[in-house]
């Protein structure tokens, strides 16, 4: 017989696993994250996530302090309650669309 606690309706969704895989952290208990974007490749980032939004998060969303780095390692985007480095090419607006898109609000996973 199937335990009813463990289907997956009872998990809890954090982030938007179709968009980037976590490398360090945990969503559940931690709020540093450490991960890549899926359809990005040389793309990492490092974020501080919230589970609600704030006024200090990017477009008041969960994040409130966001670290890109690209291949070569490079700090391309730097948000740390406000900005520091804004994407500065398509691509890298892209990832940063894709990360707000990850970490959407809770209620919208």
């Amino acid at each position: 017989m199937d335990n009813p606690m463990n289907s997956s309706s009872e998990h809890k969704k954090y982030y938007d696993e179709s968009l980037i895989l976590i490398l360090f952290g945990n969503p559940e208990k931690s709020f540093w994250l450490r991960g890549f974007l899926i359809d990005f490749q040389g793309y990492e980032f490092e974020a501080k996530v919230y589970d609600l939004g704030s006024e200090f998060g990017i477009e008041e969303g969960r994040i409130s302090k966001l670290a890109v780095f690209n291949a070569s390692g490079e700090t391309v985007i730097h948000y740390d309650r406000g900005w520091n480095i804004m994407p500065g090419s398509s691509t890298e607006q892209e990832v940063l669309d894709t990360l707000v898109k990850a970490f959407r609000s809770l209620e919208e996973l």
